[in-house]
């Protein structure tokens, strides 16, 4: 079978099309909205289906908004304004339904994949799973304990002696250098950007935008072995950009297991060096008011709050990410201090 990368509006066109002639297609699944019973990368194969005939457990294939697709599971009906609305939802999102017109549904899943494997759902054991994972939701129940293991390793790295001895262990085994087009799966992977179903085409462009950078910006990844560890995007706006001239900062994110061994420093001192080899004299990047963390890390590398921008300001960076109430960090750069800084080619 021949492998096709689509966009989402020609996906959603062919996939409408061939349903509404009552056929079926296999399409590979991207995200982790249906963990476990769906996984990123399975093989699922969806049949035409009307909203009338779903049962209780069954994954539909819906319209989720505007031209996006999805495939959650079918929780079961309700009246909304004298309408009948469907009630979906992830496997993985615990008490976060999300209510359909019966229009939108254009098919059900029929048949999953995974690697040589076929799974079949309408077996009597995994349909129960299924029933009982749809009603009782164990993510709700797991969900604290996650959390509560998360805030024990956040309180150890905030230990100087981990630090000191999670920064030994890794000894050189971290190094830091330029993003290549082939770091582009790895960055998304980072970001966590798994919500898209066309996330192959966001992959292929996000490494062409990389390989045709110019020198008006720069991705920076910290490598631990072959894996990227954590990265940050650094890039320099023409002076005629009233709302953000000159250099700024964005995306400095390390993963959650290897914070607190320096890599954040190491990130941080090459895109200062690679800045002040571009010419810029002063770098700035903005954080949420609220986030206290970030705020205490940015004033430790030499940032200090310079101005809150107005509410409807955005950088191309924050597009989506919903209103919040940042503030604009800035820090001068020396060139005569360049030389103390991380350089890498």
């Amino acid at each position: 079978m021949r492998k096709v990368i689509l966009g989402q509006e020609d996906f959603a066109a062919i996939s409408t099309g061939v349903l509404s002639r009552n056929g079926s297609f296999s399409f590979k699944a991207r995200g982790s909205s249906m963990y476990p019973f769906i996984r990123d990368g399975d093989i699922l194969t969806v049949e035409p289906v009307r909203a009338s005939e779903l049962n209780t457990g069954d994954v539909a294939f819906y319209r989720s908004s505007g031209k996006s697709l999805a495939a959650h599971r079918f929780i079961g009906r309700t009246m909304i304004n004298d309408r009948t609305m469907l009630i979906l939802r992830g496997d993985a999102s615990a008490g976060r339904d999300e209510y359909v017109m019966e229009d939108r549904i254009l098919g059900r899943v029929a048949g999953i994949q995974r690697g040589t494997r076929i799974i079949q759902h309408e077996r009597r054991l995994q349909r129960l799973a299924i029933l009982l994972w749809t009603y009782v939701q164990p993510p709700a129940f797991t969900w604290p304990l996650k959390q509560a293991a998360a805030g024990l390793l956040r309180g150890m790295q905030s230990l100087k002696s981990y630090r000191i001895l999670f920064g030994k262990l890794l000894g050189g085994k971290v190094g830091c250098r330029l993003a290549g087009e082939d770091d582009a799966s790895d960055i998304y992977k980072l970001y966590g950007y798994v919500r898209f179903m066309d996330l192959e085409e966001h992959i292929r462009s996000f490494g062409l935008k990389i390989k045709g950078a110019d020198d008006s910006e720069y991705t920076l990844v910290a490598t631990l072995g072959e894996k990227i560890a954590g990265a940050v995007v650094i890039r320099r706006f023409p002076k005629n950009n009233l709302s953000h001239p000159g250099w700024w900062l964005f995306g400095l994110l390390v993963r959650a297991r290897h914070r607190g061994s320096g890599i954040g420093d190491m990130l941080m001192h090459a895109a200062l060096a690679k800045a002040v080899a571009g010419g810029a004299d002063r770098i700035n990047l903005m954080v949420s008011e609220d986030n206290n963390a970030a705020l205490n890390l940015y004033q430790k590398w030499g940032f200090q709050r310079f101005s809150i921008p107005a509410p409807d300001t955005h950088t191309e960076e924050e597009e989506g990410m919903g209103e919040r109430r940042n503030i604009v960090m800035s820090r001068c750069l020396d060139p005569a201090s360049a030389s103390t800084l991380h350089q890498f080619s």
